[in-house]
């Protein structure tokens, strides 16, 4: 009977299951600026009374215009 030596895969590889522990890109650090910015729309955004969604998310005001409730709860 003939035995094999297996070599085990190192995990920083890329080659284990989903390439486990490979994630290695740099986090995103947003800017000074780019927080004012965020800020400021966040301001001036429109947050549904009934769900909470707000229109920087996606939520659209367009059925009741005025009424505070998005068109999905509307």
């Amino acid at each position: 009977m003939k035995t094999t030596n297996w070599k085990s895969m190192d995990s920083d590889s890329g080659l284990g299951i989903g390439g486990i522990n490979n994630d290695q890109s740099m986090p995103i650090i947003p800017s000074a600026e780019a927080i004012g910015r965020r800020m400021e729309a966040e301001k001036s955004a429109k947050v549904c009374r009934k769900c909470g969604a707000s229109s920087l998310d996606g939520a659209m005001f367009t059925t009741v215009v005025g009424s505070g409730i998005c068109d999905d709860c509307y």
